[in-house]
Order: structure tokens, then C-alpha cells, then sequence
């Protein structure tokens, strides 16, 4: 619903949150890790104290963009290995100083024990942050850590009950992290997506000093969808008699703790609305008569509405999904199943929003089976992007029971550069990121 209607299913999966009482969110001091590699210069992406999403997921092998690079958790071995992609030098890394390490244990700045989690990093607070799944190998908790952008100076940041789960997004204001919290289960009651009952809890955490702070509760279906000047985007969910979903945005004021609802629908799981927000504009598909939708988008700051686009063909909101928003262009992903008695048709669109034409990724563009139009993972500098282009097979090693290491063939995305004008003209002239990791990790 909402935004999970955004997602390609099978293929890039968006982040599903949970969440639960704020008293499970202790800061915790832990362990000092080895040093990293240098630190990306850290710089500010906006106007001191503004409030801004930190974290998101793409694909089932989720990479998040900061100013100057992309982090992401590769499996390797028995665990994870933090790596880094630079882009001003093109190049993956491990985030690890140590040309002798193995990236096998501890000892390492970039290993991680735990075998699934992501990275997103604050480049206003200076901080690289990594969320941990809790693990039932070693009953190890959820865990979220704290350390410098080169991955030196680790600490346990955030230490999860068992019972409890931190969202998947995440937002900063340079001082404070803000983020949801769910109890999983609760007196043997079962978790229930689709359920009123459970509670999610809104948190605001101090980067330095760890104090924490309950903002607001909603239902356990809600999200964290966004942020920007002082205020966090909310969208919130309820579930009626009949398994429909009351979808509502609102704004909540970090200063006045006040939350003002500013767009509200209905979703069936027909042709209904689908929304996306990007930075202070909720953008949106509004469904029209036959086989088509309007495409519009709210200013979250005074509410008005614009009309960018009437007439898009769409066949129905768990088939289609608004993937990106840069440099005023929306690409929408729309797929024709034809009712199951002709073949699939899909096309992903792009509307200008300074001229209100409509344009197409091209097909040649793609790459795969099915094939799939390059996803922007992030804005490398002004005139290129980060861009997950496809799906390429790595020996990957594995570790025996009995210590040894085998390889078996792995397919995870291949992230290259592309200049911009390349990009929205389809073509594929990929900017290769030599992987200096040496490892033959999973990307």
C-alpha cells in the first residue's frame, strides 16, 4: 500500500519498518574498532539543523548514497564486510587499513559478525551508522552502530530487546537521529501488517550524547517517509472492515511537536493512488477515468497542488511504481499484464517537471531477464549518477563447517557511473567502478 506500492517486485525491494516502545532505545557504549581507510570529507547537504532522510533501500542488497560516495554490506565469509564506493576516484574499497587483513574476524575495522544489516552515513554529524539484524546463530540482538565516515571509532550506538525492531528509515537534522521503533510480538500475540492493534513509536536520539526522546505513536502499518526543513513526513495507515487502507501524509514540526495531515486516500489494491516523497513535495498517481492516471505532486510546505502530466497510461497500482526523482524528472515504472491473455508490456516513463513533456527509458537501455532500466542509486557529483545497471555473477567465497572456504556463483548488482545526459537519453555508456575490495565479495 502507498509507498510499498512503489516497489518492482522480485527486484528491488523497498524497506519494510517495524517498531515498538521507546523504552527498548538504550544508546549503549561498546568496543573501539581497528582504523578504516581515510574518511570521505564530510560536508553539509543543507541549512544547519535541517531535517533530511538518511537511509533507503534498493534491491535485496540494499546500498545507501552519501555526498561523496556509497556504503554498502557485502557477505563475505561468515559475515558482512563494510565496503566503500568513491566517486571521485571510481573505485570500491573496503573500509579497512590493514593491507594484511583477511576481513575474517574482528580485528578488522569493515567485518561485521552479524550476517544481514545496511550502512547509511549522516554527512552533516560526520558519522557512518549500520544497522545489524538480530541474529539467531549467537541469539545476538538488533543492533544500530555508531562510527566515524572511514569506519574507525565503532561503538554499539543502539542495542534492540528481542522482542523489538528498529525501522528501516532513518532522518537527520545534524544532531539528532529519528527513526521508528515496533514490538514484533507482544503476550504471544503474532505481528500482523495488516493489523491496528500493535504500536509504533517515533524516536528522536541525540548523535552525541545518546539521550533519547518519544515523539509520537501510530499504528505498526505507518512509515517514516521523509523530512526536510525542521519537520519529518509521516504517512500513516489504517486498515477498515474491509481490508481496504486509509492512507494519510502528514507533517510533523520537530520544533512545535505539532502534526498537521496535509493529503489523505483510499487503497484497494486496484487502481489506486501511488505516491512518492522527495525532499518537500509528495508526488503522486492519481487514477482517472479508463487506463490512465494524472501525475501531480503537493508542496508539503503550503499545500498546493500541481498538475505535471494528465493522461499517463496505468493499469493498477501493485504493477507500477514511481522509482526516481532527480533534477525535476519522475520515472515511473508502468506494466500492462493484459489480464493474463496477451504478453506483459512495460514501460518506464520520465515527465519533466519544468516542461510537462513525457519521455521513456528505452528498452535498449535495460539489461537482464526480465530485463531492468538502471535504478539511480544516488547524484555522484553535477553531471553524473551512481547507478545500480544491471545484474552480473562473482564467485563468492563461503566458509565450511569445517573452516574451509569454498566459492559458489552469485548474482548481485553491478553499480557504475553514468553521465546524466547519457542517462535520460538511454544510453548505456557505463562508467565501470574498479573494485579494488580483491575479494570477490557480493555487491
Amino acid at each position: 500500500a502507498g509507498q510499498q506500492g512503489q516497489q518492482r517486485a522480485g527486484q528491488r525491494l523497498a524497506s519494510a519498518s517495524h517498531a515498538g516502545p521507546v523504552s527498548v532505545c538504550r544508546p549503549a557504549s561498546a568496543r573501539h574498532a581497528a582504523s578504516g581507510a581515510p574518511a570521505p570529507a564530510a560536508a553539509r547537504q543543507g541549512a544547519e539543523g535541517e531535517a533530511r532522510l538518511i537511509s533507503f533501500y534498493l534491491g535485496t542488497i540494499p546500498i545507501n548514497a552519501a555526498k561523496d560516495g556509497a556504503y554498502q554490506l557485502a557477505s563475505y565469509q561468515s559475515g558482512m564486510i563494510l565496503t566503500y564506493i568513491d566517486y571521485q576516484t571510481q573505485t570500491r574499497t573496503v573500509l579497512c587499513s590493514r593491507p594484511e587483513c583477511t576481513h575474517q574476524d574482528d580485528t578488522c575495522a569493515a567485518w561485521f559478525q552479524q550476517v544481514a544489516g545496511y550502512a547509511f552515513a549522516d554527512d552533516e554529524s560526520g558519522h557512518l551508522f549500520v544497522m545489524t539484524s538480530a541474529d539467531d546463530r549467537d541469539e545476538t540482538p538488533q543492533i544500530l552502530w555508531k562510527m566515524d565516515l572511514n569506519g574507525q571509532n565503532r561503538t554499539k550506538f543502539i542495542t534492540m530487546k528481542a522482542s523489538d525492531s528498529l525501522g528501516g528509515e532513518f532522518a537527520s537534522d545534524g544532531q539528532n537521529l529519528y527513526f521508528t521503533i515496533q514490538s514484533v510480538a507482544q503476550d504471544g500475540q503474532k505481528f500482523n501488517p495488516f493489523s491496528n492493534d500493535l504500536v509504533k513509536t517515533l524516536c528522536e536520539v541525540n548523535i552525541d550524547s545518546g539521550k533519547t526522546k518519544t515523539l509520537l505513536s501510530f499504528s505498526s502499518s505507518s512509515f517514516l517517509a521523509g523530512a526536510f526543513d525542521r519537520k519529518l513526513v509521516l504517512l500513516r495507515n489504517q486498515w477498515d472492515e474491509k481490508g481496504n487502507s486509509q492512507q494519510s501524509y502528514s507533517v510533523y514540526d520537530l520544533d512545535t511537536a505539532k502534526e498537521q495531515q496535509v493529503f489523505n486516500y483510499t487503497y484497494t489494491g486496484g487502481k489506486d493512488y501511488i505516491t512518492k516523497v522527495k525532499d518537500a513535495e509528495l508526488y503522486f498517481l492519481q487514477p482517472t477515468q479508463g487506463d490512465f492516471a494524472d501525475v501531480k505532486k503537493v508542496d508539503l510546505r503550503t499545500g498546493q497542488k500541481t498538475t505535471l502530466y494528465e493522461g499517463l497510461p496505468y493499469y493498477g497500482s501493485d504493477i507500477s511504481y514511481i522509482s526516481n526523482i532527480e533534477d525535476e524528472k519522475i520515472v515511473i515504472e508502468i506494466t500492462n499484464t493484459n489480464n493474463g491473455k496477451g504478453p506483459i508490456d512495460h514501460h518506464t516513463y520520465v515527465v519533466d517537471e519544468a516542461t510537462g513533456e513525457l519521455g521513456e527509458l528505452k528498452p535498449d537501455f535495460a539489461s537482464g531477464d526480465p530485463p531492468l532500466i538502471p535504478g539511480i542509486v544516488g547524484v555522484a557529483n553535477s553531471h553524473q549518477y551512481l547507478v545500480d545497471s544491471g545484474y552480473v555473477e562473482r564467485m563468492t567465497p563461503f566458509m565450511n563447517e569445517d573452516g574451509t572456504t569454498d566459492y559458489a556463483p552469485v548474482l548481485g548488482p553491478q553499480y557504475t557511473l553514468i553521465e546524466k545526459e547519457d542517462y535520460w537519453n538511454s544510453i548505456p555508456n557505463f562508467i565501470a567502478v574498479k573494485d579494488n575490495t580483491m575479494l570477490g565479495i557480493e555487491w
